[in-house]
């Protein structure tokens, strides 16, 4: 008896929670980046709430990423790097292995250091122009950057 009126109260209370929408209350929007009017491919989006990095993502061939997360207003920053070659065995030992008489120092290869091909600005999260807010009213959100 005790068992069953148990189990009817947690039916009742699982019901409710249905019914008022239990989740995690995260909502997805479609962001759309442009650099010089064109889809930009390939830019790391992060939103910023109250100064601490939350979600993000990184825009298709289209330009466009989905990003999750909870209802508010956010800061965005956009970051571009291209993405780096391999080296073969051969270019790795000629160009990382010390230089002959230069006493076991270290060779820097400044190739392999990916640039950011965005403005600084859309960057750093104290200085970015760019923000969303989630719900969006309108989607896609369209988010404008500019090179170097």
């Amino acid at each position: 008896m005790r068992f069953a009126k148990w189990t009817s109260v947690a039916m009742v209370a699982a019901g409710c929670l249905v019914a008022l929408g239990c989740g995690d209350g995260k909502k997805t929007i479609k962001v759309k980046v442009t650099k010089d009017g064109s889809p930009a491919e390939g830019v790391a989006l992060v939103i910023f709430s109250g100064g601490a990095a939350s979600e993000g993502g990184v825009t298709g061939s289209d330009g466009t990423v989905s990003i999750t997360a909870l209802p508010g207003e956010y800061k965005v920053t956009a970051s571009k790097k291209p993405v780096g070659q391999t080296m073969s065995p051969k270019d790795m030992f000629t160009k990382m292995a010390p230089k002959k008489g230069a006493m076991n120092k270290a060779v820097t290869d400044k190739s392999s250091e990916k640039a950011e091909e965005l403005a600084d600005e859309f960057t750093k999260p104290e200085k970015t122009p760019l923000s969303l807010k989630i719900p969006a009213d309108k989607e896609p959100v369209e988010l404008s950057v500019k090179g170097k």
